[in-house]
């Protein structure tokens, strides 16, 4: 927190940093775009969101867009799968671990980290269904399910909502859109905003790929549903 504290305190006062209703109108063609403009925005709506992330963000001033994946609120047993992940390599006793993706030892802390980076690399290269099986059978492996939800209520999202955060879709359950078909990819997405009409009102027509993952098939299907905006991740660092 008090490094994000640092990081806001430079973003504000050296950028313009957009709102989410800003950035349509600038898409819109209503307004231009001011020099050296960014937006923050938080994928998963996890609890410390609202513990440290946006107290910080309200004290600075700096708009915010939040994307929700709809099935997770008020889910308890739904838990997103790098954190189950995460919870059954950290906490088995077991000291290696045998896995469709293969065999890790989980001796040291260093090992362990190993085997959860492998192993997401393994359910992100994956298709859906294949991802979904390698994970229970980790789980499994290591003794069950060990894993809690940490994703915000819709309580608390309304009251976020009310406080000025700006809340968006990010599909339901949070799969690799990339990795469905075209239909049951848009399930996800109309599911998601409908989800969000229906929990905290009126929402922009605007998405955040899971993982950042899209192909042509999805970007297409979203225009044709008239979203206005998608957005992707570029993992990169800026020379500041």
């Amino acid at each position: 927190p008090t490094d994000f504290d640092t990081q806001m305190a430079y973003l504000t006062a050296r950028r313009q940093v957009l709102s989410l209703d800003e950035l349509l109108e600038v898409r819109e063609g209503r307004r231009s775009l001011p020099p050296r403009s960014v937006m923050v925005t938080f994928d998963d709506a996890y609890e410390d969101f609202a513990a440290h992330a946006w107290p910080t963000l309200r004290r600075h001033g700096a708009p915010v867009t939040m994307f929700v994946p709809t099935a997770y609120p008020d889910a308890p047993d739904r838990v997103f799968w790098w954190d189950r992940l995460h919870a059954a390599i950290t906490k088995t006793s077991l000291q290696d671990a045998h896995t469709p993706a293969g065999r890790f030892s989980l001796v040291s802390g260093r090992e362990r980290a190993r085997a959860h980076h492998e192993l997401c690399e393994a359910v992100r290269g994956a298709r859906h269904a294949d991802a979904v099986v390698l994970v229970d059978e980790v789980e499994r492996s290591l003794g069950g399910r060990a894993a809690s939800s940490a994703v915000l209520g819709w309580d608390q999202l309304r009251s976020l909502a009310a406080e000025g955060v700006t809340l968006a879709p990010h599909t339901r359950t949070h799969p690799r859109l990339d990795r469905l078909d075209a239909a049951a990819a848009m399930s996800e997405v109309k599911g998601s905003l409908e989800d969000l009409e229906r929990e905290i009102g009126p929402t922009a027509r605007v998405l955040a790929f899971p993982e950042g993952a899209h192909d042509d098939s999805v970007v297409a299907a979203l225009a044709r549903e008239g979203f206005a905006i998608a957005f992707t991740t570029h993992r990169h660092v800026n020379d500041l």
